[in-house]
């Protein structure tokens, strides 16, 4: 995220990226005045602030700056606006926000800070947290990940609801010549005692009125709508098809992109077949860079068999991933890596006694690595024209998209409009924006608009991996039986180190470079046991893998939840034999 953005973004950025709705944004001043904002107004509407608009006819419509992948983040905030105004539910729609300083995912951000720093400083030393806040503001944070959407912006999306609830009592409270404190919302109307007034029917008037500061909340978050189980936003659009997807995307005089990289490491393109070109139906070129190699159709399906026929040939430089090989090396990090203990408890190794028959209960762990699989592959539509480029992608950090467009084109990334998608899934999955540069590239060399799908093979081979991992666990037990120590030591590479580099724009290479040797507190969340253990030692041994990887769904508590399964471990007392087979694959 080098690029920064822009904080007044004109007309046109506006009118293109804001969307499309009649109404009024009706906000609040907590809202900061030096971010312009990021919402269109047409006739009749009147911004205030960034989160609500309210149209003349009563539909409100809130602005969701997280990414819906299937996980009701749309639902989910906009029950809480709405919850907050008093509205009724049956009038609320939402609308992607762009992204925008104000809404940068302070919590996260806070969370990750050791990802950038690598020196052990976070958000809780002293006077961090507030440079770790400008940063994410000034660097365009807006990231959907960690389970935080609801936790950053719940306080956010109240008061934008408050804001908006206290602006309509205002104006109704001047019709009925009384306090507005006296007044209440519920259903969509200002009430007062047993008059009401219809939100629509206030719109105009709470444009021109200035709310309180601070603007007075709900007494309590619990009411008609926030928290409640509601008809999620977004089921009725994906079950009719009308709901929009990047690959849904048609813009006249469109062409449709499939892209073939090599295997991940050193490698370049080096040569395709270029005469079964000749004549093939709904194919127009092939366009080749250093890495990789991209078929251009009239459709996706041609393309993509034309890829095929193709048979594009990648030139790899060094030792290409195998999982075997990848398995021996993390299980060698133990006795060779440096290991780094980020949990400490007691004395872990003053318990290891043999005497008054002490006994060790040990297993062995081997993890593989996971991919995304979400049902709907990697996929981004761009058009570039007049120096401008247009990218219509699912991004969980659309700023690190945008950067990414603008930096494979060499503009400038506020010459970058973003249009933020529902995504057929996710888990992790669109936090890598490689595809974004692509479709960049595709469109300003082709002239024409071009939207690239990667196919099931591609979008697994160019996948950020749950990283395979290896673990050794060990427990000491009292005669007693009760367990005295325990030992977690995991072989696993630094994924969220490696994560924070590629945000900021490093190459995989490079990212994994970086992590390497860092330990990385994520990469063994879960192993830290919730039971009162007198001595526990948890311990991260960094790997350098020959494959990118990165946050999955789960994160490591997908395989540390796991690594205490007594079915696998080996039991010894004192000097015994072994008489269990050792290892397990999970």
């Amino acid at each position: 995220m080098k690029g920064k953005m822009s904080t007044g973004p004109n007309r046109r950025q506006l009118l293109i990226g804001g969307g499309v709705g009649v109404g009024l944004i009706v906000g609040y001043t907590l809202w900061p005045r030096q971010y312009a904002p990021n919402m269109p107004a047409a006739k009749g509407e009147h911004i205030f602030g960034p989160w609500v608009k309210i149209a003349e006819d009563g539909k409100i419509i809130v602005a969701i700056p997280q990414s819906e992948m299937g996980q009701g983040v749309y639902t989910q905030l906009a029950q809480i606006v709405a919850g907050e105004l008093g509205a009724d539910w049956r009038t609320i729609a939402v609308q992607p926000a762009m992204p925008s300083p104000v809404f940068a995912n302070l919590l996260l951000a806070r969370e990750w800070t050791d990802f950038y720093t690598g020196s052990g400083i976070d958000a809780k030393t002293i006077g961090v947290a507030g440079i770790v806040d400008s940063y994410a503001k000034g660097h365009g944070f807006v990231i959907t990940a960690g389970s935080s959407s609801v936790r950053q912006f719940e306080q956010a999306a109240r008061e934008a609801g408050a804001a908006a609830r206290v602006l309509l009592c205002q104006a109704a409270a001047a019709r009925w010549e009384t306090q507005w404190e006296d007044t209440d919302t519920e259903n969509g109307f200002v009430t007062y005692g047993k008059r009401r007034l219809a939100f629509a029917d206030l719109v105009a008037a709470a444009a021109e009125l200035t709310p309180p500061d601070p603007v007075p909340l709900r007494a309590s978050p619990d009411n008609a709508i926030s928290g409640k189980d509601v008809m999620r936003l977004d089921v009725a659009a994906k079950v009719d098809g009308s709901a929009s997807f990047a690959g849904d995307i048609r813009l006249p005089d469109m062409l449709y992109a499939s892209v073939r990289a090599g295997p991940f490491g050193e490698t370049k393109f080096k040569s395709y077949n270029k005469k079964v070109l000749k004549g093939m139906k709904g194919v127009l070129s092939a366009l080749t860079t250093e890495g990789w190699i991209a078929v251009l159709g009239s459709n996706w399906w041609a393309a993509n068999q034309a890829l095929d026929k193709l048979a594009p040939v990648f030139e790899t430089k060094g030792v290409l991933a195998e999982s075997s090989e990848i398995a021996d090396y993390l299980a060698s990090r133990f006795a060779e890596g440096k290991g780094w203990r980020l949990h400490n408890i007691g004395s872990y190794e003053g318990t290891l006694a043999k005497e008054n028959g002490t006994r060790l209960i040990d297993a062995e762990y081997s993890v593989s690595a996971a991919v995304h699989a979400p049902l709907e592959t990697r996929s981004a539509t761009a058009h570039y024209k007049d120096g401008r480029l247009h990218l219509w992608i699912a991004s969980q950090a659309p700023q690190s998209a945008a950067s990414a467009a603008a930096k494979a084109i060499g503009i400038s990334v506020n010459n970058v409009v973003l249009f933020p998608m529902m995504a057929g899934g996710s888990f992790g999955r669109n936090l890598d924006s490689e595809i974004a540069g692509q479709a960049a590239v595709l469109s300003k060399q082709a002239g024409r608009p071009v939207q690239v799908i990667w196919s099931r093979p591609e979008d697994f081979m160019r996948d950020h991996y749950r990283s395979p991992a290896a673990a050794k666990m060990a427990a000491t037990l009292n005669i007693s039986n009760q367990i005295q120590g325990l030992s977690v030591r995991i072989a696993v590479p630094s994924s969220g180190r490696e994560l924070a580099q590629r945000l900021e724009g490093a190459s995989l290479l490079e990212a994994i470079e970086s992590a390497n040797g860092s330990y990385d507190a994520s990469a063994i969340e879960g192993a830290l046991p919730l039971y009162a253990i007198p001595n526990i030692a948890v311990e991260h041994f960094p790997a350098k893998l020959p494959i990118p990887t990165g946050r999955w769904r789960g994160n490591a508590d997908s395989y540390t939840a796991f690594l205490s399964n007594p079915s696998s471990m080996n039991l010894r007392q004192g000097q015994g034999s072994n008489p269990y087979p050792t290892g397990c694959r999970c």
